[in-house]
């Protein structure tokens, strides 16, 4: 298998399931997709990490542990 720039298919994969989409997230955390917006220019929940012009992906790690501390709140 070709090694190239972005790497081999098992590494996409394996990044691809280290990052959530914003609706993924939403979905998760049960609010809508206009609330993670707001809540990321409040600095509330886990860092928004901007893809390229349009795309936001989260850590999943770190949801999970957002998610489990305010289960604990």
């Amino acid at each position: 298998m070709h090694q190239g720039e972005r790497g081999t298919v098992a590494q996409q994969t394996q990044i691809a399931g280290e990052w959530i989409t914003r609706p993924e997230f939403a979905q998760c955390a049960r609010v809508s997709v206009a609330t993670l917006r707001r809540w990321s220019r409040l600095g509330i929940g886990p860092r928004a990490h901007r893809v390229g012009p349009r795309l936001v992906r989260y850590r999943k790690a770190e949801v999970d542990a957002w998610m489990k501390d305010a289960d604990r709140s």
